[in-house]
């Protein structure tokens, strides 16, 4: 039994341990995305104008 609790427990250890991960990939990306596109539409800007 204490056996089976330690596998579930450590399922839910690594379930979590992603979750941060990913979480912290996605705020990541969105952040160069962002930065990308902020790039792009002043490139955009600047051409239109020039």
């Amino acid at each position: 039994m204490s056996q089976y609790n330690l596998i579930i427990i450590r399922k839910k250890l690594y379930y979590k341990i992603y979750q941060i991960l990913f979480s912290i990939v996605r705020k990541y990306h969105n952040l160069r995305m962002k930065q990308n596109k902020y790039k792009k539409d002043k490139t955009i800007s600047n051409t239109t104008l020039g």
